[in-house]
């Protein structure tokens, strides 16, 4: 019998394993993959022409809906008992992609009926092997239209992969429908960070950083500080637990990192016990780590190194916290920074056993604190830039299209770079514009990515500087010497000279004079620090600008 088991168990090992690869084959080799970036707009009034699967008829393309019209819809009818529905998409392939990020973008509106919390539209992808929820929501109330955008690159990068989006619920006509539209899905690679410009003597000075993917992580994660404050403990003394939450999106940049400590402050003794939980919300509540701390001590920092590193998960919250068990009246064991609290994040706690959560700054808003609860972030040196990973540097004068305009080699182990424009050989110019970009490339794969954001203004992805509005030069006509100069510098042009402003690099006017027109004057520039500075010269026809320094 136990021969025949043996038996039957590789048969049936050959078997599921020929039956995979043959699927695996077959999604790799289908004509119909599409390369990225892939859209849909859904335009074409229906799902044939990118090759999209529903799996029943309230799967439908309405002019009805839509950001704009058409989208894709579920329609409650024909109504689902105690089951969904599915809208696949075509293969797409990320096969040839090395680095980087796969993401989802779409657009999505439901209009609910009874608001019962039992119908749900679950986002998914496939990965060539199984199907994994990236996304859930359910229909706990109408919403207009909202923008999604979601990192598949777990199950996508390096493959041939598929998305779908499929309902599940009690009763369909809980709900009047879904609707999705504007699906995007793409590769994106990280960009510079905390891109600035400075005018200097010499020019256009630029500063920005690698992205942050390329630093490397191993740090504590918490929130608030990590300075123990206080203690918190129940009045009559019980059991009660305490924990500290992070959604998904607050975890990206920790997306290649494992969980490998985890630490926590007790204020007081007297209990009988603690018990650190670590788990995630992905509809189980699946619970990471239950360990009983053998020898807890008050008035410090308690850790727990960790048998297994928990990977960090992009796609379900992390939550983390301790049980006080038998917990003395008069004793105030959990541990608390100075706040204020991280309300609904860093201050949660639990009366009934896990089961219900509360926030302790809402239920007790004097106590606007959060646990002093800690998480050992650590990517053991993980990412690694491409052998010729570099930074291209875009510039743009008089709002003229960016032209590529040099190339900034990256440095291993240099977070922090500057670039300086000396202006060489350019006419004169009023607004001066530059972007960086990072060119991802390892001879194989190339990527680039979008401009670096501005430190200063974090919606641009430029960063310029501007002369004032109106200015006017004919270089033919102007000469200033000595530039730089000490005690005065001579002016002359063909046409007379009114008044002369000298304006430091923030704009700021900081000495006018006047020369009733001139044609040549010499301006005194006598307690002026050493520095750049620019003239405007008004004509009282014209106004023309120029810059000059002054030294020692």
């Amino acid at each position: 019998m136990r021969t025949t088991s043996c038996a039957l168990l590789k048969i049936r090992f050959i078997v599921s394993f020929f039956l995979s690869t043959i699927l695996a084959q077959s999604v790799y080799s289908n004509p119909d993959t599409l390369n990225l970036p892939f859209y849909e707009d859904f335009a074409s009034g229906g799902f044939d022409q990118n090759n999209w699967t529903a799996a029943s008829d309230n799967w439908q393309v309405t002019w009805q809906h839509g950001k704009p019209y058409p989208c894709a819809e579920f329609d409650w009818n024909p109504v689902i008992y105690q089951g969904g529905s599915t809208l696949t998409g075509p293969l797409l392939s990320a096969e040839d992609f090395d680095f980087g990020n796969i993401m989802l973008e779409f657009d999505l509106k439901l209009t609910d009926r009874f608001e019962t919390g039992t119908e749900q539209l679950f986002v998914e992808v496939f990965d060539s092997i199984e199907w994994a929820v990236v996304h859930e929501v359910k229909n706990q109330g109408s919403f207009d239209w909202q923008a999604l955008k979601i990192n598949i690159t777990e199950y996508s990068m390096g493959k041939v992969f598929r998305i779908r989006f499929r309902t599940e619920g009690e009763n369909s006509g809980n709900i009047v429908g879904w609707f999705i539209d504007n699906i995007h899905i793409y590769r994106s690679c990280d960009p510079p960070e905390e891109v600035t410009l400075q005018e200097v003597i010499q020019g256009m000075f630029m500063r920005f950083n690698t992205p942050s993917s390329l630093l490397p992580v191993a740090e504590w994660m918490f929130y608030g500080s990590d300075f123990n404050f206080s203690g918190i403990g129940l009045t009559s003394g019980s059991s009660f637990r305490v924990a500290a939450r992070w959604k998904p999106e607050m975890l990206e940049y920790y997306q290649h990192t494992s969980i490998t400590r985890f630490r926590f402050f007790l204020q007081d003794d007297g209990f009988t016990s603690i018990i650190v939980k670590i788990w995630k919300l992905d509809g189980s509540d699946t619970l990471l780590v239950n360990h009983l701390m053998p020898n807890p001590l008050s008035g410090q920092w308690n850790e727990l190194v960790l048998e297994t590193p928990i990977a960090v998960d992009l796609h379900h919250e992390l939550w983390a916290g301790y049980e006080i068990i038998g917990q003395p009246a008069g004793k105030f064991p959990a541990g608390t920074d100075s706040g204020p609290a991280v309300t609904g994040y860093g201050d949660l706690i639990s009366l009934d056993g896990g089961v219900t959560w509360d926030a302790l700054s809402e239920i007790a808003p004097s106590l606007s604190y959060n646990w002093s609860i800690q998480l050992f972030m650590d990517d053991f040196g993980y990412v690694q830039p491409p052998s010729a990973f570099r930074y291209n540097i875009y510039r743009s004068l008089d709002q003229d299209p960016y032209e590529y305009f040099s190339t900034v080699e990256h440095v291993p182990n240099q977070y922090e770079y500057t670039f300086l424009d000396d202006l060489e050989g350019i006419p004169w110019t009023t607004l001066f514009c530059y972007k960086v970009t990072c060119v991802w490339d390892n001879g194989e794969d190339y990527c680039e990515s979008d401009p670096g954001l501005s430190k200063w203004s974090p919606n641009d992805d430029m960063v310029c500087i501007n002369y004032p509005i109106g200015v006017q030069e004919n270089k033919m006509d102007l000469k200033i010497s000595p530039n730089p100069g000490r005690e005065a510098i001579n002016i002359s042009m063909n046409e007379g000279i009114e008044e002369v402003e000298v304006l430091n690099t923030l704009g700021t006017t900081i000495m006018r004079q006047d020369f009733g027109g001139l044609k040549n004057v010499s301006l005194s520039v006598l307690g002026l620090s050493p520095g750049l500075y620019h003239l405007r010269i008004n004509t009282g026809v014209k106004v023309y600008f120029a810059r000059i320094i002054v030294t020692n």
